[in-house]
Protein backbone atom coordinates (compact mmCIF):
# COMPACT_ATOMS: atom_id res chain seq x y z
CA UNK A 1 0.00 0.00 0.00
CA UNK A 2 1.88 3.36 -1.06
CA UNK A 3 1.87 6.77 0.87
CA UNK A 4 -0.48 8.44 -0.34
CA UNK A 5 -0.04 13.11 0.52
CA UNK A 6 -2.14 15.52 0.15
CA UNK A 7 -0.71 19.04 -0.80
CA UNK A 8 -1.67 22.63 -2.03
CA UNK A 9 -0.34 24.65 -4.40
CA UNK A 10 -1.99 28.22 -4.73
CA UNK A 11 -4.67 26.37 -3.01
CA UNK A 12 -5.40 23.50 -5.52
CA UNK A 13 -5.85 20.48 -3.79
CA UNK A 14 -3.96 17.86 -5.20
CA UNK A 15 -2.99 14.11 -4.04
CA UNK A 16 0.77 12.38 -4.58
CA UNK A 17 1.19 9.28 -4.52
CA UNK A 18 4.32 6.75 -5.82
CA UNK A 19 2.33 4.70 -7.27
CA UNK A 20 1.78 4.22 -11.45
CA UNK A 21 -1.09 3.39 -13.42
CA UNK A 22 0.30 -0.03 -14.08
CA UNK A 23 -0.54 -0.76 -10.11
CA UNK A 24 -4.36 -0.98 -11.20
CA UNK A 25 -6.06 -4.19 -12.23
CA UNK A 26 -7.34 -2.43 -14.91
CA UNK A 27 -8.06 1.33 -16.49
CA UNK A 28 -11.87 1.16 -14.91
CA UNK A 29 -10.44 0.41 -11.25
CA UNK A 30 -8.00 3.36 -11.86
CA UNK A 31 -10.30 6.25 -12.44
CA UNK A 32 -12.74 4.69 -10.04
CA UNK A 33 -10.02 4.53 -7.23
CA UNK A 34 -9.31 8.84 -8.78
CA UNK A 35 -13.25 9.74 -8.58
CA UNK A 36 -13.43 8.06 -5.05
CA UNK A 37 -10.21 9.77 -3.78
CA UNK A 38 -11.09 13.14 -5.21
CA UNK A 39 -14.96 13.24 -4.69
CA UNK A 40 -15.37 16.03 -2.20
CA UNK A 41 -18.70 14.65 -1.11
CA UNK A 42 -16.55 11.46 -0.06
CA UNK A 43 -14.21 11.30 3.00
CA UNK A 44 -11.07 13.25 1.00
CA UNK A 45 -12.04 14.63 -1.77
CA UNK A 46 -9.41 17.24 -3.68
CA UNK A 47 -8.73 18.99 -7.41
CA UNK A 48 -6.35 15.89 -8.77
CA UNK A 49 -3.97 13.35 -7.84
CA UNK A 50 -0.35 12.81 -9.41
CA UNK A 51 1.11 9.48 -9.42
CA UNK A 52 4.66 8.69 -10.04
CA UNK A 53 7.59 6.80 -10.18
CA UNK A 54 10.73 8.10 -8.39
CA UNK A 55 13.03 5.57 -10.12
CA UNK A 56 14.17 6.97 -12.97
CA UNK A 57 16.95 9.68 -12.78
CA UNK A 58 13.92 11.80 -14.49
CA UNK A 59 10.84 10.58 -12.52
CA UNK A 60 7.38 10.12 -14.52
CA UNK A 61 4.58 11.23 -13.50
CA UNK A 62 0.80 11.05 -14.52
CA UNK A 63 -1.62 13.38 -13.69
CA UNK A 64 -5.59 12.51 -13.00
CA UNK A 65 -8.73 14.79 -12.86
CA UNK A 66 -11.44 14.11 -9.74
CA UNK A 67 -13.53 12.36 -13.01
CA UNK A 68 -10.87 10.04 -13.68
CA UNK A 69 -9.99 11.24 -16.54
CA UNK A 70 -6.23 12.32 -17.63
CA UNK A 71 -4.50 15.34 -18.60
CA UNK A 72 -0.53 15.82 -19.78
CA UNK A 73 0.17 18.10 -16.93
CA UNK A 74 -1.14 20.53 -13.90
CA UNK A 75 1.01 23.18 -13.09
CA UNK A 76 0.11 23.40 -9.39
CA UNK A 77 0.18 19.65 -8.84
CA UNK A 78 3.60 19.73 -11.01
CA UNK A 79 4.68 21.76 -8.04
CA UNK A 80 3.36 19.58 -5.18
CA UNK A 81 4.55 16.74 -6.49
CA UNK A 82 7.85 18.32 -6.98
CA UNK A 83 8.31 19.14 -3.39
CA UNK A 84 8.09 15.62 -2.73
CA UNK A 85 10.86 14.77 -5.54
CA UNK A 86 13.02 17.48 -4.36
CA UNK A 87 12.58 16.35 -0.14
CA UNK A 88 13.15 12.82 -1.90
CA UNK A 89 16.56 13.58 -3.15
CA UNK A 90 17.92 16.41 -1.03
CA UNK A 91 18.14 18.93 -4.22
CA UNK A 92 17.17 21.77 -4.72
CA UNK A 93 16.46 21.23 -8.23
CA UNK A 94 14.72 18.21 -10.48
CA UNK A 95 13.41 17.42 -13.97
CA UNK A 96 10.24 15.68 -14.21
CA UNK A 97 8.65 14.21 -16.86
CA UNK A 98 4.75 14.56 -17.16
CA UNK A 99 2.91 13.74 -20.66
CA UNK A 100 5.36 14.60 -23.17
CA UNK A 101 7.60 17.10 -21.69
CA UNK A 102 9.89 17.64 -19.09
CA UNK A 103 9.30 20.21 -16.22
CA UNK A 104 12.05 21.75 -14.65
CA UNK A 105 11.10 22.54 -10.15
CA UNK A 106 13.51 24.33 -8.00
CA UNK A 107 13.48 25.15 -4.04
CA UNK A 108 12.28 28.60 -3.49
CA UNK A 109 12.62 31.40 -0.90
CA UNK A 110 11.02 30.60 2.50
CA UNK A 111 7.95 33.00 3.11
CA UNK A 112 8.37 34.21 6.99
CA UNK A 113 5.50 32.45 7.90
CA UNK A 114 7.82 29.55 7.07
CA UNK A 115 6.05 28.26 3.93
CA UNK A 116 8.79 26.52 1.73
CA UNK A 117 7.80 27.50 -1.99
CA UNK A 118 8.62 25.24 -5.09
CA UNK A 119 9.07 27.03 -8.40
CA UNK A 120 7.98 25.70 -11.96
CA UNK A 121 9.30 26.22 -15.13
CA UNK A 122 6.31 26.39 -17.00
CA UNK A 123 6.43 25.75 -20.53
CA UNK A 124 5.82 28.04 -23.88
CA UNK A 125 2.31 29.63 -24.07
CA UNK A 126 1.01 27.76 -27.84
CA UNK A 127 -0.81 29.73 -29.69
CA UNK A 128 -1.43 27.09 -32.43
CA UNK A 129 -3.98 24.93 -30.32
CA UNK A 130 -4.52 21.44 -31.01
CA UNK A 131 -8.42 21.79 -29.59
CA UNK A 132 -11.19 22.98 -29.81
CA UNK A 133 -12.22 22.70 -33.41
CA UNK A 134 -15.10 24.91 -34.53
CA UNK A 135 -15.86 24.60 -38.26
CA UNK A 136 -12.95 23.07 -38.98
CA UNK A 137 -10.68 25.55 -37.72
CA UNK A 138 -8.51 26.34 -34.27
CA UNK A 139 -9.69 29.75 -33.19
CA UNK A 140 -7.28 32.08 -32.42
CA UNK A 141 -7.14 35.64 -30.59
CA UNK A 142 -10.64 37.08 -31.04
CA UNK A 143 -13.06 34.22 -32.28
CA UNK A 144 -16.90 33.85 -31.57
CA UNK A 145 -17.85 30.60 -30.10
CA UNK A 146 -21.22 30.90 -30.21
CA UNK A 147 -21.64 27.53 -28.44
CA UNK A 148 -20.57 29.10 -25.36
CA UNK A 149 -21.29 33.01 -25.33
CA UNK A 150 -21.50 35.11 -28.72
CA UNK A 151 -20.75 38.16 -27.01
CA UNK A 152 -17.44 37.20 -25.87
CA UNK A 153 -14.28 37.11 -27.70
CA UNK A 154 -12.14 33.81 -26.82
CA UNK A 155 -8.55 33.32 -27.19
CA UNK A 156 -7.06 29.71 -27.62
CA UNK A 157 -3.99 28.44 -26.45
CA UNK A 158 -2.31 25.22 -25.13
CA UNK A 159 0.24 24.84 -22.21
CA UNK A 160 0.52 22.43 -23.10
CA UNK A 161 -2.99 21.47 -21.92
CA UNK A 162 -5.65 23.15 -24.17
CA UNK A 163 -6.88 26.58 -22.65
CA UNK A 164 -10.05 29.19 -23.81
CA UNK A 165 -9.65 32.22 -22.34
CA UNK A 166 -12.31 35.55 -22.45
CA UNK A 167 -11.50 38.97 -21.06
CA UNK A 168 -14.81 39.94 -19.46
CA UNK A 169 -16.68 42.92 -18.16
CA UNK A 170 -18.11 41.63 -14.77
CA UNK A 171 -17.36 38.50 -13.16
CA UNK A 172 -21.04 36.12 -12.95
CA UNK A 173 -19.85 32.61 -12.18
CA UNK A 174 -22.92 30.75 -12.52
CA UNK A 175 -22.22 31.99 -16.57
CA UNK A 176 -18.84 30.79 -16.09
CA UNK A 177 -19.89 27.26 -14.68
CA UNK A 178 -22.51 26.91 -18.23
CA UNK A 179 -20.23 27.71 -20.39
CA UNK A 180 -17.70 25.15 -18.99
CA UNK A 181 -20.25 22.67 -18.20
CA UNK A 182 -20.92 23.21 -22.53
CA UNK A 183 -17.65 22.84 -23.59
CA UNK A 184 -17.82 19.57 -21.27
CA UNK A 185 -20.90 18.64 -23.35
CA UNK A 186 -19.71 19.13 -26.67
CA UNK A 187 -16.84 16.58 -27.54
CA UNK A 188 -17.49 17.37 -31.25
CA UNK A 189 -16.82 21.00 -31.22
CA UNK A 190 -14.23 20.86 -28.25
CA UNK A 191 -12.56 17.27 -28.79
CA UNK A 192 -9.64 17.30 -25.91
CA UNK A 193 -11.59 19.77 -23.89
CA UNK A 194 -10.62 22.76 -22.46
CA UNK A 195 -9.72 24.75 -19.33
CA UNK A 196 -11.93 27.68 -19.68
CA UNK A 197 -10.57 30.81 -18.09
CA UNK A 198 -12.69 34.59 -17.47
CA UNK A 199 -10.06 37.25 -17.10
CA UNK A 200 -11.39 40.91 -15.18
CA UNK A 201 -9.20 43.78 -15.28
CA UNK A 202 -9.20 45.45 -11.48
CA UNK A 203 -8.91 49.25 -11.03
CA UNK A 204 -5.99 47.96 -8.48
CA UNK A 205 -4.33 47.32 -11.99
CA UNK A 206 -4.38 43.36 -11.23
CA UNK A 207 -6.17 41.14 -13.38
CA UNK A 208 -9.04 38.92 -11.30
CA UNK A 209 -8.81 35.40 -12.90
CA UNK A 210 -11.50 32.30 -12.53
CA UNK A 211 -11.10 28.96 -13.88
CA UNK A 212 -13.26 26.43 -14.98
CA UNK A 213 -11.04 22.90 -15.08
CA UNK A 214 -12.16 19.85 -17.45
CA UNK A 215 -12.10 16.91 -15.23
CA UNK A 216 -12.46 18.81 -12.23
CA UNK A 217 -14.91 21.90 -12.77
CA UNK A 218 -14.38 25.80 -11.14
CA UNK A 219 -11.16 25.51 -8.99
CA UNK A 220 -9.43 27.83 -6.85
CA UNK A 221 -6.80 28.39 -9.34
CA UNK A 222 -5.22 26.85 -12.36
CA UNK A 223 -1.02 27.01 -12.86
CA UNK A 224 -0.82 27.30 -16.25
CA UNK A 225 -4.56 29.08 -16.89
Amino acid sequence: MAEILNAHGSKNDIFVAAMTPRDFASADDLRAFVRWLCDRAGPFGGDGIYFYDPSPRVPEAWFFNPDGSSAEFCGNGMRCLGRVVLDQRGSDAAAIRSGQAEYTVRRGAVTPEGVRQISLEQPAVDFTPRTPVVAGRNPLTGARLPELDPALEFTAVTIPNPHLVALVDKYVESDLIAMGERVTARPDVFPAGANLSVLLPLETGEVFVRTFERGAGLTASCGPG
